[in-house]
């Protein structure tokens, strides 16, 4: 009786001593516009945690997919971690010829339809560009980075991420950020207990399009 008492304290005792360390999740949305002041589709948002105890448990990232359909790569922008691997299946009914030349990845996957055998990692940090040596209009980008806390804006310029409160340096990126401007940084204190909303506005070098396609396993293809 006296040793189940013992562990019942020890027990006790060990949650409290944790207690102070737990961290709310609060949620951050972030509003990003081109220099004319209209909403940015397909900016990169990175948060990076300035508290050593914010630092979430490492995990393996999940496999992805950028797909190949209508002569065209789906999506135009996919964010990623360190270390996440991507499939690149072609649903086309011709061949495509998969490559970068970024130093971030530099890779080729020769004439191919339907799925290559292996799927490519993506271990260094920055932006992939993909093209395709057979269709030149063809283009994608990767975006490698180095924390677990990223999102993608959509039509509207916004994105969305829970984080644990605390500080943050936040970073920008588009792929036709102006390079003249620099590197876009932001710093933020997020609250226990309140959404928080900020905006920025990113220099562009010129307005882009591209052709959109059918959703995917991952919202980036038709992958099964």
């Amino acid at each position: 009786m006296k040793l189940s008492t013992s562990i019942f304290v020890v027990l006790v005792i060990s949650c409290n001593l944790l207690l102070p360390f737990a961290h709310a999740s609060e949620t951050l949305t972030v509003t990003v516009t081109n220099h004319a002041g209209e909403p940015l589709e397909y900016a990169v948002i990175s948060t990076f945690t300035q508290n050593d105890n914010n630092h979430p448990a490492i995990s393996p990232p999940p496999i992805l997919v950028i797909d190949q359909v209508d002569k065209e790569f789906i999506a135009h922008v996919t964010p990623i971690q360190k270390g996440t691997a991507i499939k690149f299946p072609n649903h086309d009914q011709i061949r495509h010829h998969v490559y970068s030349f970024s130093p971030a990845k530099n890779f080729e996957i020769p004439l191919y339809k339907g799925l290559p055998a292996k799927p490519i990692v993506f271990d260094q940090l920055g932006a992939v560009s993909l093209g395709c040596n057979i269709h030149d209009w063809m283009s994608a980008y990767i975006y490698v980075v180095d924390t677990p806390y990223f999102a993608l804006t959509d039509e509207k310029g916004q994105a969305s991420m829970t984080l644990p409160a605390g500080d943050y340096d936040i970073h920008y990126w588009h792929p036709d950020l102006d390079e003249k401007s620099g590197p876009i940084t932001q710093t933020i204190q997020l609250e226990n207990g309140s959404a928080q909303a900020i905006s920025t506005q990113l220099t562009i070098k010129q307005s882009w399009s591209f052709r959109r396609g059918p959703l995917s396993l991952n919202n980036r293809g038709r992958y099964r």
